[in-house]
């Protein structure tokens, strides 16, 4: 009867251990043992939500026994690089517009919720309020995103768009007072800390009553990843939930 018990825990410890290598090796790249995610930018202090970025990305791939390496790029029309193969996942912030779906990619669940807004300087808080208060003044604005297109739905004549590739060039701008505000996403179901001395204003959904959701995109080529990736959201959350 020992001997069956010892064959019976032999089996289980064997047939868990084969469970976890399984696991580890469903998650197929472009480049093997490699996790190849497209951001604007890399992490850094000024911008919040790429520090949430590289930390769920990091503790994702350490799971599923991957190497994180990132590829910084323009946002516009980022999305087509998974579509491609070029890189496994695009994680620059892609609000989940229909004319974003393409062929050879996929999205993840939403991992975010937001709404627009203008970011400006504290101190100029009795000038503006809205967008018409910026006619003769400039607004940056991320060239190709939803704020772009939200800008230019809503900015009347004499607004002076500034287009930028990366957020770290137009928070640059920001700060050095060469754009008077910055159009942008404002996070509904997480709170990151306002840059020291701005203020948000014009608050308004990009469509009138409907949720704007944040997704992940996706290789599609890449065997098991997006559901291993949108089990991890939904078992992790974004920003990582780091209770125990």
């Amino acid at each position: 009867m020992k001997k069956i018990w010892s064959l019976l825990l032999i089996t289980l410890v064997a047939s868990l251990a084969f469970s976890t290598h399984a696991k580890n090796m469903e998650v197929k790249t472009t480049l093997r043992g490699v996790l190849t995610v497209a951001v604007t930018d890399l992490p850094n202090q000024e911008i919040p939500t790429m520090t949430w970025t590289n930390e769920f990305f990091q503790a994702f791939a350490m799971e599923n026994g991957l190497v994180v390496h990132y590829v910084t790029v323009p946002f516009d029309k980022a999305w087509e690089l998974a579509a491609k193969g070029q890189v496994d996942v695009v994680a620059t912030g892609v609000s989940a517009l229909p004319e974003r779906k393409i062929k050879g990619a996929k999205w993840s669940k939403p991992y975010l919720e937001e709404t627009r807004a203008l970011r400006i300087h504290a101190k100029d808080t009795s000038r503006f309020k809205t967008i018409k208060d910026f006619v003769g003044h400039r607004v940056g604005v991320l060239s190709g995103t939803t704020s772009e297109l939200d800008l230019r739905n809503r900015a009347p004549s004499g607004v002076d768009i500034v287009l930028v590739k990366h957020r770290t060039e137009l928070y640059e701008l920001f700060n050095q007072g060469k754009v008077d505000a910055i159009a942008e996403g404002i996070y509904v179901t997480a709170k990151k800390a306002a840059p020291a001395d701005t203020l948000v204003i014009d608050t308004h959904d990009f469509v009138s009553g409907q949720k704007e959701e944040l997704v992940f995109v996706v290789y599609e080529g890449d065997h098991d990843l997006l559901d291993e990736l949108n089990e991890f959201l939904t078992t992790k959350g974004f920003p990582l939930n780091k209770t125990p």
